[in-house]
């Protein structure tokens, strides 16, 4: 059965040209507290399209990727943005955890074109569900994600062109050194007494 969906995949994605279109993929929440022991998910949204229109997700073949060490996928959920896999308007052609770290999804959609008028521009794709298995604050793991073998395609069969993708950050937010009001006022008030300075000798 999984070489018969695969079969699909492959035959509707290499029959495709190429859409001029691009397409934005993220995990939401980008930003998620957790430490070990907690259960997280994140929701994978795609955007960037036509809402209603003539340009829609029709397939997709996506790999995330995640540490192995830190993390345990503990299950997905499609959406049916791309149809009901349960009315066999979409197949649901994902590998799950395939290799250690790395998560296979991949969808086809059976409507055609018909997506065109009934999806919107912006929708959520799969839920993805892990067990943060080692992480201690202030600590911090990512999950990000990678084009499949066979990639993405509109209603039409057509390749995207571009296809933004965006990680996700589970854990303690790395925080940036900000200089405190107290040193850029001293810091300030160095630059002007130097200035002052040159000043009073010329």
């Amino acid at each position: 059965m999984k070489f018969i969906k695969s079969l699909v995949l492959v035959v509707s994605l290499m029959l495709s040209n190429v859409s001029n279109a691009s397409l934005m993929l993220w995990l939401d929440p980008a930003v998620q507290p957790g430490t070990t022991g907690d259960n997280v998910t994140l929701t994978l949204m795609a955007g960037n399209l036509d809402d209603l229109s003539s340009l829609s997700l029709g397939a997709f073949d996506l790999d995330i990727l995640f540490d192995p060490a830190v993390l345990s996928f503990t299950g997905y959920t499609l959406f049916d943005g791309l149809g009901d896999i349960g009315l066999f308007e979409a197949l649901d052609l994902s590998l799950g955890e395939y290799a250690p770290g790395v998560v296979g999804l991949s969808e086809v959609s059976l409507l055609g074109v018909v997506l065109d008028t009934i999806q919107p521009g912006e929708f959520a794709l799969a839920e993805l569900s892990f067990n943060i298995t080692l992480l201690e604050a202030p600590d911090f793991t990512t999950v990000s994600m990678t084009p499949g073998l066979f990639g993405f395609a509109d209603a039409s069969g057509l390749d995207f062109v571009g296809v933004e993708m965006r990680s996700a950050l589970i854990g303690t937010q790395p925080q940036t050194t900000v200089p405190e009001p107290t040193t850029l006022s001293l810091f300030a008030l160095g630059l002007f007494f130097a200035s002052y300075w040159r000043k009073l000798k010329a």
